[in-house]
């Protein structure tokens, strides 16, 4: 958290120093999605997808459930990307982000989890019905 950041860097390994920035980068794309959700400015979806995005690219390895999560906030941005704009690769980016999400839970279950996993395998195939073959 910010008591970290204020740390400086010095001892810190190649992977706090990572985290602390997937984490900043979460923390840009919650603040993205609040400017979305007040303004419908699609720019500021856009920016909460590359956040978010980036931070579970980032920590795929070193913090699995973390990217986790970060991959079901950005398939959530995706999705209503596909809904506003009705193009095939917002559509195909969120079923990849919430299949990566999927696969960690059904890998790692946690009960706690369980409603947002069934409500997310129902948005992939929700999405899914959109993506005729080309």
């Amino acid at each position: 958290g910010i008591n970290n950041a204020r740390g400086g860097i010095e001892g810190r390994t190649r992977n706090n120093l990572l985290s602390l920035e997937s984490h900043l980068l979460s923390y840009a794309g919650d603040a993205a999605q609040a400017i979305f959700n007040k303004t419908q400015d699609i720019s500021w979806a856009k920016k909460w997808y590359d956040a978010t995005k980036l931070s579970a690219d980032m920590t795929k390895e070193s913090e699995p459930l973390h990217s986790a999560h970060a991959y079901g906030f950005a398939g959530n941005a995706a999705s209503i990307l596909s809904k506003i704009t009705r193009r095939r690769e917002w559509t195909e980016s969120a079923i990849e982000c919430y299949n990566i999400f999927l696969n960690y839970f059904k890998a790692n279950p946690n009960p706690k989890m369980d409603r947002v996993v069934e409500r997310i395998g129902h948005s992939v195939e929700f999405l899914s019905g959109f993506l005729l073959p080309q």
